[in-house]
């Protein structure tokens, strides 16, 4: 099959995924010079079609095709989320041997995530018509037949630091021009967050994207467009265009303010904009950008993360470094304080609820039985309640490293222990932990808001890794316990 042949075969079918997904990827095998599953695995056991599995919550899910240590790949219909159907392979990544690639196609688009060990994960996006190139079907045969060199080399600190330093020479430029530091710090947060959101799809149709490709052939009206945009995340039931914008609120867009970009501004935010934003690490995110604001510290920032300036161990001026803590060093701090005491409690109500469970087991009467399994259940169901009030305080968070961490693992927590619960028998119940957990204290309003963003996009991108849809509205709860302080 040529590409001519598969573009011309798939690029008007409507199909549903069930209807169209076996016939698609058998044609793509063909087009890949590479066996399909019924051919390269007659058995099944290493490669196949409807893969079944148990997600995390213990209900049966299925991957479309399976290719052990290779890939999952999820299928859907033509115009559905894709970023969902990612969603969807995260949540039964685990039971599938945690390929290093998650690939989730539709017919006329196929998206290539990486997902390698202590690794950056990284998006990469091919067309129907990119299937001309005989590199990108090099790169695809690379799935089936050497996933390995999809392994990325650049760290996901790397990107973050890249990202901020552009966005530290958007802010030098706009405060030669005049305007004040936390006016441009609050414009580019809000600038950073549709980056953000963009790339998981929660802004739709690449719509800041065509923004800034407008705002090239013509400047005059960018400020116009951005506004309105800003507008619709603020507002219910947002229109930009013909397009529906779901409600961000969250007080980060409770303005229409947009400060004038000139070509160099322009040019720099999409570069910016080519960065995948929905991998960028939040817990050193704000950090960087808060620094990169100060131009006497965005040369230090910019060789930061980069291993070959490390290597050849570059000088360092004197007096002059980056207010960093890396995650390993708060965890220190973490682990002792937030997590271990938690565990521990943990521990000692599992017991209990294991000697009630025995004793129901061992009962007599079915009165007995009841009294002792609703002893088990409301042993656990307390100490959910007693989790749910948990909260994690930083009297100087900064811009919110520690309380976004801390977030982090204790979300990881709530999920394993209604984990092993459900290993007990016990009674399903809701995540406990959101970012009302953590509060924090900041005398600098821009650090604050900082925070606040640190919190979202990293509440957010676990929400995504760990295979639960982004539903609730508005999407950026109002986080009051971050305050602006002394």
């Amino acid at each position: 099959m040529t590409p001519e042949d598969f573009q011309s075969k798939w690029r008007n079918v409507t199909a549903t995924e069930r209807q169209a997904s076996q016939e698609h990827f058998r044609d793509l095998c063909h087009l890949l010079d590479v066996p399909n599953p019924l051919e390269g695995d007659p058995t099944g056991a290493d490669y196949c079609f409807e893969k079944t599995v148990l997600k995390l919550d213990g209900r049966p899910g299925r991957a479309d095709v399976w290719k052990r240590r290779c890939f999952a790949w999820e299928y859907k219909s033509q115009h559905k989320n894709l970023t969902r159907a990612y969603s969807q392979l995260k949540e039964y990544a685990d039971a599938l041997e945690n390929p290093p690639l998650l690939i989730v196609s539709d017919m006329r688009e196929i998206r290539v995530h990486t997902n390698f060990t202590n690794a950056v994960a990284e998006q990469h996006v091919f067309l129907l018509g990119d299937l001309n190139a005989p590199e990108v079907r090099q790169r695809l045969r690379w799935c089936f037949i050497d996933p390995d060199r999809w392994r990325p080399t650049i760290t996901r600190e790397a990107v973050t630091a890249t990202a901020a330093g552009k966005f530290g020479l958007m802010a030098d430029r706009l405060m030669r021009q005049g305007y004040p530091r936390q006016r441009v710090a609050h414009f580019l947060n809000k600038l950073v967050f549709c980056l953000f959101a963009e790339d998981i799809e929660l802004l739709p149709d690449r719509v800041f994207a065509d923004i800034l490709e407008e705002a090239m052939k013509r400047p005059d009206e960018f400020a116009l467009m951005l506004a309105d945009l800003f507008r619709a995340m603020r507002e219910r039931g947002g229109r930009f265009g013909t397009l529906s914008i779901p409600w961000f609120d969250g007080g980060l867009f409770d303005d229409d303010d947009v400060l004038p970009l000139g070509l160099l501004e322009t040019r720099d935010l999409i570069a910016a904009a080519r960065l995948d934003w929905s991998r960028i690490e939040p817990s050193i995110f704000g950090t960087l950008f808060e620094q990169g604001l100060d131009p006497k510290r965005r040369k230090e920032m910019a060789s930061l993360f980069d291993p070959a300036a490390a290597k050849a161990g570059a000088p360092r001026e004197k007096g002059v470094g980056i207010h960093y803590t890396d995650p390993g060093t708060i965890m220190k701090l973490i682990e002792p304080v937030v997590l271990r005491p938690l565990r521990r409690e943990w521990e000692v109500v599992k017991a209990r609820v294991e000697v009630a469970q025995a004793k129901a087991e061992a009962a007599k009467t079915n009165a007995a039985r009841t009294r002792h399994r609703n002893e088990a259940s409301d042993t656990y169901l307390a100490f959910r309640a007693r989790l749910g009030r948990f909260r994690v305080l930083d009297p100087a968070c900064g811009s919110g490293n520690f309380l976004y961490l801390s977030l982090l693992h204790l979300k990881d927590f709530d999920l394993a222990v209604q984990s092993e619960a459900r290993a007990l028998g016990l009674p399903d119940d809701d995540l406990r932990i959101g970012p009302h957990a953590v509060l924090g204290i900041e005398i600098n309003d821009y650090a604050a808001e900082l925070a606040r963003v640190t919190i979202w996009i990293g509440e957010l991108q676990w929400q995504l890794k760990n295979g639960f849809g982004i539903h609730r509205q508005p999407i950026l709860a109002q986080l009051p316990g971050i305050e602006c302080r002394d």
